[in-house]
């Protein structure tokens, strides 16, 4: 779903900054598969690795509009980043890249269960969007699972009292070529399970000066990914569930 928006998370030139770390932990991550599928008999298990590339790119990067980050544990064999920043229509905020595809997958779980560190970032969400449902008709707000807000119901965002204290995700997703294009600014949602877009940063994939063009990366075929791994069910389920 194409977004058109006049009001956004990210400004362009903030969004090409994200996008293009993102792509780089990505690119990143395929060398490292690539190498692995090359030099060893078995090497699946680097599909876990994918989003350690993407968070260190991120934190490298060192924007200017992230104030800082520091590493989380969701268990005792599952960490990540959590970024801090002060945003110009959110205020203050905090933010975790995850991908779309897994997110979809887990954060129900999560909700259903009312535990876990996706449920406790989307918790923080709460106040923000009950003072939302106040101004808005909430079946019209969410009638499916992902979701866009408007204009008019961002300038009631931003006169949120709770709007300096908001959680969302930055999601990629790639496609059945490994390709990268999917990246989205996304608020979850703890009350009902939705996940609600906020901001496409896809169109600004094709305007980044990090490439794909040499031919290892247009031969990807058979490179298993984490559907792959858990529908084979390599992945002990305690693992599965502790992540979310």
């Amino acid at each position: 779903m194409e977004v058109h928006m006049e009001k956004e998370v990210f400004t362009p030139d903030q969004s090409q900054s994200i996008v293009d770390a993102i792509l780089k932990g990505y690119k990143s991550y395929l060398d490292e598969r690539i190498e692995k599928r090359r030099t060893m008999h078995v090497s699946a298990g680097y599909v876990w690795t994918k989003a350690n590339h993407i968070d260190g790119a991120l934190a490298t990067a060192n924007l200017n509009f992230i104030d800082k980050f520091e590493l989380k544990h969701a268990s005792q064999s599952w960490e990540f980043l959590e970024f801090n920043s002060e945003n110009q229509l959110l205020g203050r905020v905090c933010f975790v890249l995850k991908g779309l595809t897994r997110l979809r997958q887990v954060f129900p779980t999560a909700v259903k269960s009312g535990k876990g560190y996706l449920f406790d970032y989307a918790q923080i969400n709460t106040s923000y969007l009950e003072n939302l449902s106040r101004h808005t008709d909430e079946s019209t707000l969410f009638p499916v699972q992902m979701e866009l807000f408007d204009d008019n119901l961002f300038e009631l965002l931003n006169r949120s009292e709770q709007s300096i204290n908001n959680f969302f995700f930055i999601t990629y997703q790639a496609d059945e070529l490994h390709h990268l294009t999917n990246i989205q600014v996304i608020m979850p949602d703890s009350r009902t399970g939705k996940l609600i877009e906020i901001q496409n940063l896809s169109t600004f994939i094709s305007t980044s000066n990090v490439d794909f063009n040499d031919e290892k990366y247009q031969e990807l075929q058979g490179l298993s990914e984490i559907d792959d791994v858990a529908d084979f069910e390599i992945i002990p389920r305690l693992a599965s569930e502790k992540e979310a």
